[in-house]
């Protein structure tokens, strides 16, 4: 749970590099919908990562 001051959008959260790793983790009983011609990289790592840049402050898929 974000505390309400850091809803702001600014990147005041950082990860650290273990925090980072165990990300993965949260996601991997997240059942894959991707065609398996598709599939360069695998959907708990792809997960981790979207949600660790939104965590640090992304606002959009370029961020």
């Amino acid at each position: 749970m974000l505390d309400p001051l850091d809803h702001d959008g600014a990147p005041k959260l950082m990860l650290s590099a273990k925090q980072m790793r165990s990300l993965p983790a949260f996601f991997a009983d997240v059942p894959d919908p991707r065609r398996s011609q598709g599939r360069r990289h695998p959907l708990p790592a792809v997960l981790a990562i979207a949600a660790g840049a939104v965590l640090c402050g992304a606002r959009g898929y370029k961020a």
